[in-house]
């Protein structure tokens, strides 16, 4: 598939995951911390699912695929969206194990009910992960092999968020740039990889994954997340998370660096120390991670799109520096029509002002 289609296919994905498990999410979110534009955004994304599905020979149940897809992508946002903020973790003068102690207590109970599938309390958060527990061993169909080879995957996804807090709540200074590298690609790579894996549950699925094409959404996540994390480096710092990939390779060069800072400086910074555009690929380096996964059908366009998104997201970001012809980010930005396609029906399910931010990316 083309990637200008993806617009119409996400926004029906978005519609119809997000009318079977909005009231679910909204229940476990009753403060509304999850935008609705970041929550369409995660329903939309079942289509890893689906798409995985079709690829692999799968015909059967193609709903109830994406409608997994969609319930663990939101469910992954309910709880990121507790975790991330400076009131919960506390910020750089809290000792990095007693945040990582209070983020997967706070994570534990989803985790939990998705392998029991079932709730563990009375928290309507665990009620949403338990019925995606459900689906997930219906879809499976028997296949414990499979399953628990995706459940694995889940509770990797679910402790790099655990390390992910620590580490970015760190004083840039505590924390080491590799570490910061290897987190902020198992950040997006092992979330995107356990949406698609739902759709191998299926005993009409042929195969599973390759360890090779399991090994290619962390490289696809390094790039993915680079693009979130420049696109939100002011809300990350807001939220306390001051060792974002971008926050420290900038505090490297600007010392004084803290989240204080005028969100329009650092924007700035980003540009005048190319920080912005080295965290772009190569046209080539996208085309040969195409190719590592070209055995999942449409999975490589949806990978490609998502990366486009983001990047046309931070070009659009009302801070950033940079023209939206610059060459070095414009050639990752040629369907600008079907972002703004997909942005305007967002809008108009939301009955709000088009606008390319609020992605569930954004961690």
């Amino acid at each position: 598939m083309h990637q200008e289609a993806w617009s119409d296919r996400l926004r029906e994905a978005g519609l119809t995951s997000m009318k079977a498990w909005g009231p679910s999410v909204r229940r476990a979110d009753p403060q509304g911390l999850v935008s609705d534009r970041s929550a369409f955004l995660c329903a939309a994304l079942g289509a890893l699912s689906q798409s995985c599905h079709r690829a692999l020979g799968g015909h059967s149940r193609p709903l109830e695929v994406r409608h997994a897809g969609a319930a663990l992508s939101l469910l992954t946002k309910v709880d990121d969206q507790v975790i991330d903020a400076l009131a919960f973790h506390g910020g750089a003068d809290t000792p990095r194990a007693t945040v990582e102690r209070r983020v997967r207590a706070h994570l534990a109970p989803t985790l939990d009910a998705i392998w029991r599938a079932q709730p563990t309390d009375s928290h309507p958060r665990t009620a949403l992960a338990a019925a995606l527990g459900q689906t997930l061993r219906r879809l499976a169909a028997g296949n414990h092999g499979r399953l628990d080879h995706l459940l694995n995957v889940i509770s990797e996804g679910w402790e790099i968020q655990v390390q992910a807090v620590a580490a970015f709540s760190r004083h840039p200074n505590d924390v080491e740039r590799q570490d910061i590298e290897r987190i902020t690609a198992s950040i997006s790579g092992l979330w995107l990889l356990m949406i698609t894996m739902i759709g191998t549950l299926p005993p009409d699925a042929h195969r599973t994954l390759t360890p090779d094409e399991e090994r290619a959404f962390t490289d696809w996540g390094a790039w993915i997340q680079r693009a979130d994390a420049r696109a939100d480096l002011d809300k990350d710092l807001q939220d306390g998370l001051i060792s974002s990939l971008p926050g420290h390779a900038l505090s490297e060069l600007e010392p004084n660096l803290c989240a204080a800072s005028d969100p329009r400086a650092l924007y700035a910074l980003l540009a005048k120390h190319e920080i912005d555009a080295a965290f772009m690929p190569s046209s080539a380096q996208l085309d040969a991670l195409q190719r590592r996964v070209q055995g999942l059908g449409e999975i490589p366009t949806l990978l490609r799109w998502i990366h486009g998104f983001l990047t046309w997201r931070y070009l659009r970001h009302p801070l950033c520096q940079r023209a939206s012809d610059d060459p070095r980010f414009a050639r990752h930005t040629t369907h600008r029509a079907d972002w703004r396609a997909y942005v305007h029906s967002v809008a108009l399910y939301n009955g709000t002002a088009p606008t390319p931010e609020g992605s569930c990316l954004a961690h």
